[in-house]
């Protein structure tokens, strides 16, 4: 597997080499990790990686799965499990699916819910998930909180073992306009599942092709990173909008536990 660049120069030298040797003849792309020529320096004042959960103590591979969470969705937490699973069989490996509930600023128009409620929340919607489990590190370290540093810091948690990451295709169109992609490449490899509008392989590399920023290689690569799953449904307001109306919320996008505690604390209602 390779990533590489329009505009690669000195600012990005990378080179592959293979993960476990288990993993090697696995019928993956994402078998391989990008090493940069220069890692970042660590930041002063910020602690170390929160340690993974129990659920990763004897996986052979990491999933990460990040998102607001607010409130968790039925069918995101099951998509995400979905793709896990399909990981686990396309390495023949044990994997592990951690959720990451991501830092939010609490000075956005629409605040959310306190982080210790989207904790209990997410705590709820993968109580029935096998080896699945929050993993905390965005909210336990100080801002500015970027996907670049989650992944370096899982990636050195987890050591010689690979670590993978869930994206939408909505948000993989637009990867290259994250925050410093390529460091995220350097840690982890994308697992992309298909959110509207864009629903197939086909439409995300028309989408990524036409950013400019990927070679015809980097492309394939892309491609190959593809889980065929349902369409994610629904999104976060969907749900925060119906509770605020005191409108019914319908089957299947919350579970049944994560709807009762916020009906329990009163999560969303709407202000005076």
């Amino acid at each position: 597997m390779s990533w590489t660049w329009l505009d690669d120069g000195a600012a990005f030298a990378g080179r592959v080499y293979p993960g476990p040797r288990r993993l090697v003849d696995a019928p993956t792309p994402a078998t391989c990790r990008i090493v940069l020529s220069r890692q970042p320096s660590p930041m002063p004042g910020v602690p170390p990686p929160t340690p993974f959960p129990a659920p990763a103590g004897d996986a052979q591979a990491i999933l990460l799965f990040g998102g607001s969470f607010d409130p968790p969705h039925a069918a995101h937490t099951a998509l995400a499990a979905a793709a896990r699973d399909a990981l686990a069989k396309r390495l023949d490996a044990a994997v592990a699916l951690l959720v990451v509930p991501a830092a939010r600023s609490p000075h956005k128009a629409d605040p959310p819910a306190a982080d210790h409620h989207r904790v209990a929340m997410l705590d709820l919607a993968i109580a029935g998930i096998p080896r699945a489990a929050i993993w905390t590190d965005e909210l336990d370290r100080p801002p500015p909180s970027y996907f670049a540093d989650t992944a370096a810091r899982a990636s050195v948690l987890a050591g010689d073992r690979p670590v993978y990451f869930l994206i939408g295709t909505d948000q993989a169109a637009a990867f290259h306009r994250w925050h410093e992609p390529r460091a995220i490449l350097a840690a982890a490899t994308p697992i992309v599942i298909p959110r509207e509008p864009i629903t197939t392989a086909d439409q995300l590399i028309a989408e990524l092709d036409a950013t400019g920023a990927w070679t015809d290689a980097s492309l394939a690569t892309w491609r190959n990173t593809w889980c065929d799953l349902p369409v994610m449904p629904h999104a976060a307001t969907d749900a925060r909008e119906l509770l605020r109306a005191g409108e019914p919320v319908p089957e299947g996008i919350l579970v049944p536990a994560v709807r009762d505690y916020i009906v329990t604390y009163r999560l969303y209602a709407l202000r005076p």
